[in-house]
């Protein structure tokens, strides 16, 4: 994540403000074949970070063969997540809704060039793990003991019903992935 932020400002941007396009400088780059280094022995190892959408390009040089999982939320229950979070840098729901566009716009154009699985964290909880339990046969991975810790319903803090007028772009968006979503 920490990686992803300093990608991302050198290219200008931000977590909360994505550049449009990214280029990893030597140092960058260097960091991480560091963090890649990390996990040399291990059989499987992955990471969730919605700033990797952005700075993709060389994850895939250095790994090729990386599989994808696409996870997303309603863009209200978005918006009221940031705004709840960081009313400063999110004063107005508008605001949360225009970041969820620019990531889900994103997350669309990596999908359609290299099809993954794609999950609505919305679901209902039952139905949610058995989309992931869908995800992790796919990948290949072997079902632990203790599957249901890697979830709870507490993760929920913010609903999807609006209030708020959603831009067109963005509900298209949000059906588009309804459409893809396991």
């Amino acid at each position: 994540m920490d990686l992803h932020d300093e990608v991302m400002r050198a290219n200008g941007g931000s977590w909360s403000s994505p550049p449009e396009s990214v280029s990893w400088n030597w140092l960058h780059r260097t960091a991480l074949h560091r963090v890649v280094l990390e996990f040399e022995g291990c059989d499987c190892w992955g990471f969730k970070d919605p700033r990797s959408l952005f700075t993709l390009n060389y994850w895939e040089e250095i790994i090729p063969q990386m599989e994808f999982v696409g996870i997303f939320r309603s863009p209200v229950a978005v918006a009221r997540s940031l705004w709840t979070r960081d009313v400063i840098s999110f004063p107005t729901l508008e605001r949360g809704i225009d970041l969820w566009t620019a990531y889900n716009r994103r997350l669309l154009e990596v999908h359609a060039r290299r099809p993954f699985p794609i999950v609505n964290f919305d679901a209902a909880s039952d139905e949610f793990a058995a989309k992931l339990d869908l995800v992790r046969e796919k990948l290949g991975f072997v079902k632990s003991g203790d599957a249901g810790a890697f979830f709870s319903d507490d993760l929920r803090h913010q609903q999807g019903a609006t209030e708020i007028e959603i831009p067109v772009e963005t509900a298209r968006l949000h059906d588009h992935l309804l459409s893809l979503a396991l």
